[in-house]
């Protein structure tokens, strides 16, 4: 979990504590797993490292559900993650030593 708070540090310049898990998945049969985390803003001082990623922006959960689809890569992807954490359906963060 530490290396999910340390990518967020290292491609926002964001310190987080990882809170929940919005969603444990894989795009297809065999692929890796990914898991989403709910985090805590900690300290806010957006770098971005443009060797990693293309820019760094806060959206509301209704910006990414409703009005993104044209705007941002593999939106279909992070919906669902996205719709559990409106709905309040986050697991706690120990089910990641599970697996």
């Amino acid at each position: 979990m530490q290396g999910a708070v340390r990518e967020i540090k290292e491609e926002t310049g964001c310190d987080v504590q990882l809170t929940g898990v919005a969603t444990i998945t894989n795009r297809i049969p065999g692929d890796d797993i990914f898991i989403f985390f709910t985090t805590k803003l900690l300290s806010e001082n957006i770098k971005v490292n443009k060797d990693e990623i293309l820019d760094a922006k806060w959206f509301s959960i209704d910006d990414i559900l409703y009005n993104m689809d044209d705007k941002l890569r593999n939106i279909s992807w992070v919906k669902q993650p996205i719709k559990n954490i409106k709905d309040n359906k986050i697991g706690t963060i120990d089910i990641v030593n599970l697996i």
